[in-house]
């Protein structure tokens, strides 16, 4: 195929490749028309619903400020963080003295060891393994080896 500005061989006809209206403008403005009337029939409808709904929330009793109030809270600042940094600050105190602390808990019989110490008990002893699989656990397949076409020869 040519790409090529340059004409190649004779003019087109003129009476082909061509529209020979021009286009319609009858259904264009039927659908603008449309348009326009779904448009305002769209914003009458939610018009009237949303003057419902402020209609229906001004009858609404408003309550008291008293119901909103906590009673318990008056003698006491708001809950709010004053000092963010330090908040971060203390948080990561508290963490890091989980981290390093050894800990017993009679109740659960939990023992916290200091993730450094625990650390280097499992470099020295290596994770918790078995030597051999339960007899009810299914074994996976062994690794197909290649075939014939994915093997070299010299």
């Amino acid at each position: 195929m040519n790409y090529s500005s340059e004409p190649t061989g004779p003019p087109p006809d003129p009476s082909e490749g061509h529209e020979r209206t021009d286009i319609a403008a009858k259904p264009i403005l039927y659908f603008l028309i449309g348009l326009v009337v779904f448009g305002g029939v769209v914003q009458a409808s939610m018009s009237v619903l949303m003057v419902g709904y402020v209609k229906q929330d001004t009858k609404a009793p408003v309550p008291k400020d008293d119901i909103l109030r906590d009673r318990g809270a008056t003698d006491r600042p708001a809950p709010l963080q004053q000092n963010t940094t330090a908040d971060m600050i203390r948080m990561y105190r508290e963490e890091d003295e989980i981290l390093t602390s050894y800990h017993v808990d009679p109740k659960s019989k939990e023992i916290r060891v200091p993730l450094d110490r625990a650390i280097d008990v499992i470099a020295k002893k290596g994770l918790p393994h078995r030597d051999v699989a339960p007899k009810d656990m299914p074994t996976a397949d062994p690794i197909p080896r290649a075939g014939k076409a994915y093997q070299t020869t010299n």
